[in-house]
């Protein structure tokens, strides 16, 4: 079983900044910028990273989640090919909760499609408990 999806529109650079993809398509929720110390302090980021999460109070639906960040890039489509175009790194990323190590996504042609006509990665991160 799958539980509490978290998905998030990402857009990675390592010649933005944050502010600056923010000033592109609207604020995130969260991310952080090229140089900021991560690590105790130890490292510096090498590239700029922006999200978009959803509210899973608001969607908690695994496909209304897909949906609903699409709708958001499809809204502001110039926007986003632009920052494509400026080798910025974006996807659509999803954490995943698995129980007992075992679970099953299915995504349907329509949704797949929509990613195709956006040029949209689709990443997923699969965590497994018992």
């Amino acid at each position: 079983m799958i539980s509490d999806p978290v998905s998030a529109i990402r857009v990675m650079s390592r010649d933005l900044s944050l502010v600056e993809i923010s000033n592109s398509i609207g604020n995130s929720t969260s991310g952080f910028s090229i140089g900021d110390a991560y690590s105790k302090g130890k490292r510096l980021r090498e590239h700029s990273c922006w999200l978009f999460e959803v509210d899973k109070g608001i969607r908690k639906n695994f496909r209304d989640q897909l949906n609903y960040l699409l709708d958001i890039v499809e809204g502001q489509y110039e926007a986003y090919s632009k920052l494509n175009d400026n080798q910025c790194q974006l996807d659509i990323t999803c954490c995943l909760a698995i129980e007992n190590g075992q679970g099953a996504i299915e995504l349907g042609s329509k949704l797949l499609n929509r990613f195709s006509k956006l040029d949209l990665n689709l990443m997923f991160d699969l965590y497994s408990f018992e």
